[in-house]
């Protein structure tokens, strides 16, 4: 399901509203969560296989890679790893691109695909920085692989 900014703010109950703010996407018109409960059905494949057509529809893509456990669409894209990503004079990463497609990832600050050792407050601050610490520029659409 598509979520635009306006629906959120326009949601009768709070707690059906998006844990993912407009306040902490700016920049960003429409957020696609992409999950599941069980790891290995192919989420990242959705995501980067979501993305690419979108971009190929005129959009322009974002894709945060929330899999603090897994994350495996760097090496999808050809992204390489374990280059810290620049930043903003702010403080905010600036995501890496490969095919017109914005990238953040775990395995971007980690250096490889393997799952990251952390527990969960680590996890909560990591998937925080990928929503509120990343300079987004104007994205159509940021795909949220969790």
């Amino acid at each position: 399901m598509l979520t635009t900014k306006q629906d959120r703010h326009h949601a009768a109950d709070p707690s059906s509203q998006s844990a993912i703010s407009a306040e902490k996407l700016p920049g960003i018109r429409h957020i696609i969560a992409v999950g599941s409960g069980k790891g290995g059905v192919g989420k990242s494949t959705v995501s980067v296989n979501l993305g690419l057509a979108l971009q190929q529809l005129g959009g322009r893509v974002g894709i945060i890679d929330a899999d603090i456990l897994g994350p495996s669409i760097p090496g999808m894209l050809g992204i390489p790893t374990g280059e810290k990503p620049e930043t903003t004079p702010e403080g905010k990463m600036i995501p890496a691109q490969r095919h017109d497609l914005k990238v953040v990832s775990m395995g971007m600050l980690t250096g490889d695909d393997n799952p990251a050792a952390l527990r969960g407050p680590m996890v909560g601050k990591y998937r925080k920085m990928f929503v509120s610490g990343v300079h987004w520029v104007e994205r159509d659409y940021c795909s949220i692989h969790l």
